[in-house]
């Protein structure tokens, strides 16, 4: 996809689309490439406008420990 068709999907999703580049979009050949850009453009941009009130919560103790104890050898009492 080239650099020309992304910024004028950019410029889609910001409303800020000319004819030109609406008639760049709905005439690409490869559809399903547009809106997987679609998609992704979408979802940064929903990720950008929730801000700090998005909060993500991982677990990697258990993966961790898992990855130290692997190569160590049983401790004897």
């Amino acid at each position: 996809m080239s650099e020309r068709l992304k910024e004028s999907i950019s410029a889609l999703l910001d409303g800020e689309v000319n004819e030109l580049e609406l008639q760049r979009i709905l005439t690409h050949d490869n559809k399903q490439e547009v809106r997987a850009c679609w998609q992704r453009y979408h979802e940064v941009r929903e990720l950008m406008q929730a801000g700090n009130s998005l909060r993500v919560s991982v677990d990697i103790r258990s993966s961790v420990m898992a990855i130290i104890n692997k190569d160590e050898p049983p401790h004897k009492a």
